[in-house]
C-alpha cells in the first residue's frame, strides 16, 4: 500500500477506541471545504448561496445605481456657471458617529472672491468612498455658479447615523449636514494658512446666509435642517444648527418627511410641516419609483413656508434625475435667497420668470434638452424675507 496505516488502540474506561492514522497525510482542519464529503459539499454550497448574493448586490448597487449619476442626460452649455471650480477633501470633525468618517468634499470657484456656503447631503449608500464618484457632477456645477459646497462623507448607510431601518427610528444624518455649516461658519486658522481647511474657509462669505440641499435621504435631511432653521432658538433641534445661518433649502427626490403613511417604508420623519419660514424647493421626477408615489409633492404641500416651489422632470428615474441638470435651478434658488437676487436678475428669472429657461414657464420646450423639466410645476409668489438669522 502506498499509504501505511497505523493501528492504535486507546483505553477509555471499559471501552476500546480504534483510530486509523494516515502517516502520509498532513493533519487537516475542519473547514467544510477541505474534504469533499457530501455533507461538506452541502456546507460549501450553502456558504456560497449566502455570500454570493451579498457580493453581487453590492456590486450591482454601485455600478448600476451610481455609475451613471454624474451625466445622466445632456446638459446645455448655458446651464453651466461662470466659474471654473476647485475641489479638495477637508477634515470637519464633530460628526454624529465619532468613530465614523469626519471628512467632507468641498467644491468652490477657482476665484479670489468669497461665496455663500452650501451643505449637501447624499442618499443611501452614496457616502464615504462613493460620494465623490456619485455626486461630484452636480456638486461641481452648483459650485460653478458661485458657491462653496461642502458634502459630508459620513452616514454611508442610514443605520450609521441612528436609523435602524426605513420602518422607523430617528435619522440623524441631518445633524452631520448641519455640522458642516457650523464648521463653515468658523474663521480660518491664522496659524496654518496653507492647510486645505484654511483654504476652503477663506473662500466662504460669512456675512451671507447659508443653504442646505441633498438627494433622496439627503433630501429628507435638508427638510429636517430647514425645519430646525424655521423653528429657531425655540426649537428642540436648535443646538445642532446654532452657529450657522440656514436661509434656504433644496430637496432633490426626497424621502417622505410627513409622518407615517399607509404602506410607506420610509420611516417616521415628520418635519416638513415645521418648515414655516425657510424657503423650500422640492425637485423630483416623473419616473421616480424609489420614493412612494406622490410623496415629494406631499413634502411640498406640508411645508407652509411663504416661498416654496415644486417641479418634476418628465421621463427620468430616481438616480438619473439627480444629475447636473438640477444644478442650475438649485443654484438659482440659492442665489435668490442667499445673495438677494431680485426681479430682473438672471437667476431670479430662472425660478419666477417666464422665459424659455424659467423652470415653470410655458415656453420651456425651447430648452432643447432630451427630457423636459416640467411634468408638474407649482410655486408660491415670491415674498421678500428679511432677518434670516
Amino acid at each position: 500500500m502506498a499509504d501505511s496505516l497505523e493501528l492504535a488502540s486507546r483505553m477509555s474506561g471499559d471501552s476500546v477506541r480504534l483510530i486509523l492514522v494516515d502517516n502520509d497525510e498532513e493533519p487537516t482542519t475542519y473547514c467544510c471545504c477541505n474534504r469533499w464529503s457530501r455533507g461538506r459539499k452541502c456546507c460549501c454550497f450553502l456558504l456560497l448561496v449566502f455570500f454570493l448574493p451579498v457580493v453581487a448586490f453590492g456590486l450591482a448597487f454601485i455600478f448600476i445605481a451610481y455609475l451613471p449619476i454624474e451625466n445622466p442626460i445632456p446638459v446645455p452649455e448655458w446651464a453651466h456657471g461662470p466659474y471654473k471650480t476647485t475641489e479638495m477633501l477637508v477634515h470637519v470633525g464633530g460628526m454624529y458617529k465619532e468613530s465614523g468618517d469626519q471628512d467632507a468634499w468641498t467644491f468652490y470657484p477657482d476665484h479670489n472672491g468669497t461665496f455663500p456656503a452650501l451643505a449637501f447631503s447624499h442618499g443611501d449608500g452614496g457616502g464615504g468612498f462613493l460620494l465623490h464618484w456619485a455626486f461630484s457632477g452636480i456638486l461641481r456645477m452648483v459650485a460653478s455658479h458661485g458657491f462653496v459646497v461642502l458634502a459630508h462623507k459620513s452616514c454611508f448607510w442610514p443605520w450609521d447615523c441612528g436609523t435602524l431601518s426605513h420602518d422607523g427610528g430617528p435619522n440623524y444624518q441631518w445633524r452631520d449636514q448641519a455640522r458642516t455649516l457650523v464648521w463653515a461658519a468658523s474663521p480660518p486658522s491664522d496659524s496654518d494658512n496653507d492647510s486645505p481647511e484654511s483654504r476652503v474657509l477663506s473662500r466662504i462669505n460669512r456675512e451671507l446666509p447659508m443653504g442646505v440641499f441633498g438627494q433622496s435621504t439627503g433630501g429628507r435631511t435638508s427638510i429636517q435642517a430647514a425645519a430646525a432653521a424655521s423653528e429657531g432658538p425655540s426649537g428642540l433641534d436648535y443646538t445642532y444648527i446654532n452657529g450657522s445661518c440656514i436661509a434656504a433649502a433644496v430637496a432633490l427626490h426626497p424621502d417622505p418627511c410627513i409622518g407615517p403613511h399607509k404602506d410607506w417604508r420610509h420611516g417616521t420623519c415628520d418635519r416638513a410641516p415645521a418648515i414655516t419660514k425657510t424657503p423650500l424647493a422640492v425637485f423630483t421626477s416623473e419616473l421616480d419609483t424609489t420614493e412612494p408615489a406622490g410623496s415629494a409633492k406631499m413634502n411640498y404641500d406640508a411645508a407652509s413656508s411663504t416661498n416654496k416651489i415644486f417641479a418634476s422632470m418628465a421621463g427620468v428615474s430616481h438616480i438619473k434625475g439627480t444629475g447636473p441638470i438640477w444644478a442650475l435651478y438649485t443654484a438659482a434658488w440659492f442665489h435668490i435667497y442667499l445673495n438677494g437676487e431680485s426681479q430682473g436678475d438672471y437667476y431670479f428669472d430662472l425660478i419666477y420668470g417666464n422665459s424659455t429657461r424659467s423652470i415653470c414657464s410655458e415656453n420651456k420646450n425651447e430648452m432643447q434638452m432630451d427630457e423636459p423639466i416640467e411634468d408638474m410645476c407649482y410655486f408660491e409668489d415670491f415674498v421678500k424675507l428679511d432677518n434670516y438669522c
